[in-house]
C-alpha cells in the first residue's frame, strides 16, 4: 500500500496564493499516520463567496502565521515524500504563496489524484470525480471544505484507487511520467 501526503488548501479569494488553511495528511501503507492543520493569515481580503464555502474569516485569521512563517514546516512535510492533491489547484496555490512570498522553489513529487481516479473508475473518467461525491459514493464521512478533512478524504480515495487499478503508486508515477512526455 501507498505511502504519501495529501494536502488540500482553503483560499481567501480567487488568487490561489491567498492561502487561509493548510491540511496535511500523512498516509503509511494506506493508512492514515499523521496530521497537519494550520489557519494561515493570507493577508489579503476575503470574498463573501470563498467564506461562505469553508467559513473561515479574516478575525478567525488575524493572528495566524502568515504564509512565509510556516513554510519550513510545510516543506519538511513535502519534500521527503510523494505529494497528492484533489485535482492541481492546491498546487497551484502553494507555488503561488511560495513565489508571491519570494521563497526558494523547492522539487516536490506532486501527482494529481483525480488523474488515477479518472483513470481507474470508468464511472469517473469524465465527470462525478468531484470530493464531495466521491465520498458520498464510497461512504467516506468528512468535513468538506475543512483543508485537513480534505486532505484526508482524498487520500482515502486515492488508496481505493490504487488498491482497485493494482497499479503501485510507483507505477502510476512511472505511466502518468510517460503521458507527460508524449
Amino acid at each position: 500500500m501507498p505511502s504519501f501526503v495529501s494536502i488540500d488548501v482553503e483560499t481567501a479569494n480567487n488568487s490561489p496564493a491567498s492561502i487561509c488553511q493548510i491540511g496535511m495528511v500523512k498516509f503509511a501503507d494506506g493508512k492514515v499516520v499523521d496530521k497537519y492543520n494550520c489557519l494561515i493569515n493570507p493577508d489579503e481580503g476575503f470574498l463573501p463567496a470563498n467564506i461562505m464555502v469553508h467559513g473561515i474569516k479574516p478575525v478567525m485569521v488575524k493572528s495566524a502565521p502568515k504564509f512565509f512563517e510556516v513554510f519550513d514546516e510545510v516543506n519538511a512535510w513535502l519534500s521527503d515524500s510523494v505529494v497528492t492533491s484533489h485535482s492541481y489547484f492546491d498546487r497551484s496555490a502553494i507555488f503561488g504563496a511560495i513565489k508571491r512570498d519570494i521563497l526558494p522553489e523547492p522539487q516536490y513529487l506532486w501527482l494529481d489524484a483525480t488523474t488515477i481516479i479518472r483513470r481507474t473508475w470508468a464511472q469517473y473518467q469524465k465527470r462525478g470525480y468531484g470530493l464531495a461525491n466521491l465520498c458520498s459514493d464510497f461512504k467516506i464521512k468528512f468535513k468538506h471544505h475543512d483543508a485537513c478533512e480534505d486532505a484526508r478524504a482524498s487520500g482515502e480515495v486515492l488508496v481505493m484507487a490504487i488498491r482497485d487499478s493494482g497499479k503501485s503508486l510507483g507505477e502510476w508515477l512511472e505511466v502518468l511520467k510517460k503521458n507527460k512526455k508524449s
